[in-house]
């Protein structure tokens, strides 16, 4: 059985010389809360700045749920799966041998009868599939398939966006108040470089760290620091409070992640498309500060090679 890697290690290796301005960011705890305030200067150099509460309740939850991938006791579970399905066939007309090594699991099926042999490894595949998904879920990671075809271990983006909706209501709120006659693209057009002004954080940590190093979106606010699939899961967490029926997708491309909206656009914004759908496209961290809809050199090659594949978020 193939194992697929940790693909922690390989979104986001793109340069970040190049992001947005921030000009201050400020962190208070309260007994019950993180008093945050922001100022950034826009692409036409203009201070703005936002100032709001996260509760101290909702930032514990939620690095809580970040869990280090554990290969071991993933392939672990699956061994054991395995060993329960093998068990339940008669050992007269069907031998099983499941062997473990380190980074790869394998089986060998012996039977007389060429269909049974068939039927059980179908049902040993399906087994392990489950077993490897069952890890993924409940330690909320999921299995991706490049566009090239290999296969990796991600964060489940969609969870924990989800996860960080009722504490971001706040700032939707204050975001509806400050803006109240803005389209859904001004208002992404105003949160875009607030995100990309938000420090790069290098995969050095990532990598070491098993998974931990990803930052749900709570805690790039408290830390002030994200790399491009944690600041696109903020950016699209941010949006979804102010407009709920907003439509996003994560875009993941090679060493690369960026968000997708779906919004009006015109003839000239970079888009892409996935099931029938345009999505603008906006580039949260680099490697340039780049406005809604359009990207880098990279990222233009990616997509007109149709070099990506997407996540939709809840």
């Amino acid at each position: 059985m193939n194992k697929p890697f940790l693909w922690l290690a390989l979104l986001c290796l793109v340069s970040a010389e190049i992001h947005g301005k921030q000009i201050s960011a400020q962190q208070q705890y309260t007994d019950t809360a993180l008093n945050l305030s922001f100022s950034w200067l826009d692409r036409q150099k203009n201070t703005q700045s936002l100032a709001f509460a996260i509760s101290n309740k909702a930032l514990q939850d939620q690095q809580e749920k970040v869990r280090a991938y554990r290969p071991q006791i993933a392939d672990r579970n699956t061994f054991i799966a395995l060993q329960k399905a093998a068990a339940s066939y008669d050992y007269k007309q069907v031998q099983i041998n499941i062997t473990q090594q380190p980074h790869q699991l394998s089986w060998r099926v012996k039977a007389d009868d060429p269909e049974l042999r068939s039927k059980v490894k179908a049902e040993l595949a399906q087994a392990a599939k489950e077993a490897q998904q069952a890890y993924y879920k409940s330690n909320h990671y999921k299995l991706y398939t490049s566009p090239w075809g290999e296969e990796g271990v991600i964060p489940d983006h969609a969870y924990y966006m989800e996860l960080s909706m009722e504490a971001m209501k706040p700032l939707g709120r204050l975001l509806k108040e400050k803006f109240p006659t803005i389209s859904a693209r001004q208002m992404a057009d105003f949160i875009l470089p607030f995100v990309q002004s938000i420090p790069y954080v290098t995969q050095d940590s990532r990598i070491t760290s098993a998974g931990l190093g990803y930052l749900p979106p709570l805690r790039v606010l408290a830390e002030n620091r994200g790399d491009c699939d944690s600041k696109a899961v903020l950016m699209a967490a941010i949006l979804k409070a102010v407009y709920p029926q907003l439509n996003a997708v994560m875009i993941y491309m090679p060493n690369h992640a960026m968000l997708g909206l779906r919004m009006p656009y015109l003839e000239s914004d970079i888009k892409i498309t996935a099931d029938g759908i345009n999505y603008l496209v906006a580039e949260v961290a680099g490697p340039g500060l780049f406005p809604l809809a359009e990207a880098s050199d990279s990222s233009k090659n990616a997509i007109a090679n149709n070099h990506f594949s997407v996540l939709e978020l809840p």
